[in-house]
């Protein structure tokens, strides 16, 4: 079989509003890269399309998979693009009926029924983690199993929709191969200014699974139990990207890297027992209460220089109102102690949480720029499908829509409503804060000063001049 897999034209205006598009990134889709690693080992043939990257439209799309004859199409889809995903449904279903074509990630995944009955070209959708379902459902298209049989997937069976068992998850990351990046073109990804420092630059996920339970945020694709690729097998692939693709940097898509310290201390450990911390810088994600002093001086040496921290809210009663399972007394000792390890770090809160008052809007605002993390974002909250947050919108009656299409917000800038807007609160009152948190922390003169100071390059002047001018001037001016 020749198998297409689509990543939807999701461009970065979509992503980050008309104000910040210029400095948003273009990341590579290493989901669909896992689960085409899986088809090739079983000898299938497979292309990536990444739209974004390769800034193809709907249209584009359509006209390739009319001149290739692609037995399968597969797209991934996250709600923020669903309206995208349709644009390409649309096109493909100018040109043919007779490709099947299946979809995966987060929004099918919660929504499967809702999926297939709203897209009737669709025909089956894999649900949570990909890899082992996209390989037995070709197998069942090819005729070697029964429909039935596969588990993890919703389909349609004499006019109904039906699910199948789920799939159990990948105990062992190790058996995985390496994502398929020789599929993706690797010279077209661009992280975000001050998110690197050299390029060529990567990104690796070493880690599936989150324990935690913060409403705004779903499990649905890697569940709750964290599991981890070996320190020799994170090794080997930081290997494989110096060789391969020459990488200098490298970032850790993981959402908490340091969840097992054992294991965290092994990586760095084995990193610089084989010299690459010579060779090659890399940042991470973590949660500010599984790191300590000890770990946080581990990592710098084995050349980690920055850390993403979800502390979300200044509010202790907001935090544990939405289950973050944290306490701010732990978001600034994470930040002093990366600080005093030479790391540095990027903090991100969340603005027009449920409940969230006005004055704890400001005290939010006022405790990141009392803790002082090199960088911040302050995102406006929305409940996606599948968390408890759009549970508890819906049952309050705080959601404003079902329209997915204002659901397109991915990393909590839009031009658009908002979607959900806490009781008592407007749309406008929080976009507004949202710009004042901004101006507030970045145009502060010591701010201004530490940005000037860390300028080592050329590379270094294109992006702080490309964040500055998309976020400061275009963004908080407007």
């Amino acid at each position: 079989m020749k198998i297409l897999l689509i990543f939807p034209p999701y461009t970065l205006e979509d992503r980050y509003g008309k104000h910040l598009k210029e400095a948003g990134p273009v990341l590579p889709p290493l989901g669909l890269a896992y689960i085409a690693a899986v088809l090739e080992e079983r000898d299938y043939k497979v292309e990536i399309l990444d739209a974004p990257a390769l800034e193809m439209t709907s249209q584009d799309i359509a006209k390739y998979i009319e001149t290739k004859k692609f037995d399968a199409v597969g797209i991934t889809i996250y709600t923020p693009m669903y309206y995208r995903f349709k644009e390409v449904i649309e096109q493909i279903g100018l040109i043919t009926d007779d490709i099947p074509i299946f979809v995966g990630g987060p929004h099918p995944t919660v929504l499967p029924e809702d999926t297939l009955s709203s897209n009737p070209d669709v025909d089956y959708a894999v649900l949570g983690e990909g890899e082992v379902t996209t390989v037995e459902l070709m197998e069942a298209m090819e005729g070697k199993r029964h429909i039935s049989s596969v588990k993890g997937i919703a389909y349609r069976e004499n006019g109904k929709i039906k699910l199948t068992p789920p799939q159990e998850y990948i105990k062992d990351l190790d058996t995985l191969p390496f994502p398929a990046r020789h599929l993706l073109p690797m010279d077209r990804y661009v992280p975000a200014p001050s998110t690197y420092r050299r390029t060529p630059f990567a990104h690796m996920i070493t880690t599936r699974g989150c324990p935690f339970n913060c409403i705004y945020c779903s499990q649905a694709i890697f569940g709750k139990k964290y599991r981890t690729n070996s320190p020799e097998r994170v090794v080997e692939e930081m290997e494989h990207l110096i060789n391969r693709y020459k990488v200098k940097e490298i970032f850790f898509l993981d959402d908490i890297f340091t969840l097992n310290k054992k294991w965290a201390n092994q990586v760095c450990a084995l990193i610089i027992e084989k010299g690459l911390h010579k060779e090659i810088e890399w940042s991470c994600s973590s949660r500010v209460d599984t790191i300590n002093q000890e770990l946080l001086k581990k990592m710098r040496k084995a050349g980690c220089w920055q850390i993403h921290y979800g502390i979300e809210s200044g509010s202790q009663r907001l935090l544990e109102h939405i289950k973050k399972g944290i306490t701010l007394e732990e978001s600034r000792n994470a930040i002093k102690w990366s600080k005093e390890a030479g790391i540095e770090t990027r903090a991100y809160f969340m603005l027009g949480l449920p409940t969230e008052t006005r004055e704890e809007s400001l005290q939010t605002i006022q405790f990141a720029l009392d803790t002082d993390p090199d960088y911040v974002k302050f995102s406006v909250t929305v409940p996606y499908p599948g968390t408890e947050l759009h549970e508890i919108a819906k049952k309050e009656g705080s959601l404003r829509t079902l329209s997915w299409e204002r659901y397109k917000t991915m990393i909590g800038f839009t031009d658009d409503e908002l979607s959900y807007i806490p009781e008592g609160r407007t749309c406008e009152e929080i976009k507004d804060l949202q710009k004042m948190a901004f101006k507030k922390f970045y145009l502060r003169p010591k701010k201004i000063l530490n940005f000037v100071l860390r300028i080592r390059t050329t590379s270094d002047i294109k992006a702080y001049y490309k964040g500055f001018k998309s976020i400061l001037f275009s963004y908080l001016f407007d």
